[in-house]
């Protein structure tokens, strides 16, 4: 009866790229099939779920850098572009409605994490 107010994404990490480059016939980076699926509420902040993550997976929110996937002509899918500002502040929900205008029919980001030099 709550199932609308949920929404699920999936979120690929370096060492998923790992385990799939080289593996098989498979030219997509990630296999999207095998990562788990996230599910929350799709008014959550994207940032609350950054913080999720932090605690999870030790990850610290400035470290984390989140990139949209897009399909490219030879039906591939590669990191297009990092997520704005802007984006990051919308909810689930409303990331999940901008990947669909983007062809996409799920919410699939890519986690890179960024190692910031401190001088």
């Amino acid at each position: 009866a709550e199932a609308h107010m949920f929404t699920t994404f999936k979120v690929a990490r370096d060492h998923d790229l790992a385990a799939q480059i080289g593996r098989d016939l498979f030219f997509d980076l990630v296999d999207y099939e095998k990562i788990h699926p996230i599910r929350v509420l799709k008014d959550m902040p994207f940032n609350q779920v950054k913080e999720e993550f932090s605690k999870e997976f030790g990850i610290p929110v400035h470290s984390q850098r989140f990139w949209w996937w897009s399909k490219r002509q030879n039906n591939t899918y590669r990191p297009t572009r990092p997520l704005t500002q802007q984006e990051e502040s919308y909810t689930v929900g409303q990331l999940k409605d901008a990947a669909i205008r983007m062809n996409s029919s799920e919410l699939r980001l890519y986690l890179e994490v960024v190692q910031r030099r401190i001088i």
